[in-house]
């Protein structure tokens, strides 16, 4: 017998799980969404919310929670919940361009946003990607414009042939060196024995033309690739979640931002955005994206 208290508590869970995941995109129930749910059955809560988002259409559903041990549900649920977590590292723990405020090239956002399939493949989406990039580049203006440093944008600079092949040069070389960064200095598993748990990475010596161009000490770089579930995946996530109990993951958003001294090509911060949340799609969550991406950095008010 359920009792007129146990009723509300069950509709408030579901309507914070809901409001919770207003923000998630069309996904399918995300990382952050899942931890709550295992938290919730660890808890004694009798039902849990899943949403899953399509079409600007929410489908609300709920279900019983699995008959799991209660160690396996806090386990699950503390993972789940760092994943939802942005971790940056500094080259020397005491910079702090608050103070010497140099000059810093931005260059424009690197992004990619794609459709997940039913079957797990990724179809780009130019038109999304088209008004991602016009969404972020607004979103890291003002965001810029708040910390009040020395930003120079790179379209704003005049180069020659030869600057312009070091320029992308040095976009290549930032692209190989963060996707190593995020592989060997966020997967414990993959780290590197020889750098002994200091952060050291260089993109090398191509950056000294650029700051002859525009006078910049370093350069920001911020990349983030982007996945939505399209019907099929929607469809497979809530059949396989009600039918089957288990979780089939919709998309998700990988980013990252790093601050390069471009006089020796080292990077002296780095932070990576990994989850099953966020939208680049519109102009708000663009912002809430590049937010995330600069937590931590190095170059804020004092």
């Amino acid at each position: 017998m359920v009792t007129k208290d146990g009723q509300s508590a069950r509709r408030e869970a579901g309507r914070q799980w809901r409001d919770a995941d207003t923000q998630s995109g069309d996904r399918g129930p995300n990382g952050c969404g899942v931890a709550i749910f295992f938290v919730r059955c660890l808890t004694g809560s009798a039902t849990a919310a899943i949403l899953s988002k399509q079409g600007g259409r929410g489908i609300l559903q709920t279900m019983p929670c699995p008959r799991m041990s209660r160690f396996v549900l806090a386990m699950l649920g503390c993972i789940l919940l760092a994943a939802c977590e942005t971790q940056h590292f500094l080259a020397d723990p005491n910079l702090d361009l608050s103070r010497t405020n140099p000059a810093i090239l931005v260059f424009p956002i690197d992004a990619t946003l794609a459709e997940l399939t039913a079957g797990g493949s990724l179809e780009i989406n130019a038109l999304w990607t088209q008004q991602a990039e016009g969404f972020a580049d607004e979103a890291l203006r003002k965001h810029l414009l708040g910390l009040g440093g020395k930003f120079v944008e790179i379209k704003s600079a005049h180069f020659d042939e030869a600057s312009l092949a070091k320029v992308s040069h040095l976009v290549l070389m930032h692209s190989t060196v963060s996707a190593a960064i995020s592989r060997h200095k966020y997967e414990w598993s993959e780290a590197l024995p020889t750098h002994e748990g200091r952060f050291d990475w260089w993109l090398g010596q191509s950056g000294q033309a650029i700051i002859e161009r525009t006078g910049a000490r370093y350069g920001l770089f911020i990349s983030v690739r982007d996945s939505y579930a399209g019907p099929g995946r929607v469809m497979l996530i809530v059949s396989a979640s009600l039918l089957l109990g288990v979780y089939v993951p919709g998309g998700r958003q990988e980013g990252q931002a790093s601050l390069v001294d471009l006089s020796d090509g080292r990077v002296v911060w780095f932070n990576r955005l990994s989850r099953e949340a966020g939208d680049l799609r519109t102009s708000a969550g663009a912002e809430e994206t590049v937010k995330t991406l600069l937590t931590g950095f190095p170059a804020r008010k004092p």
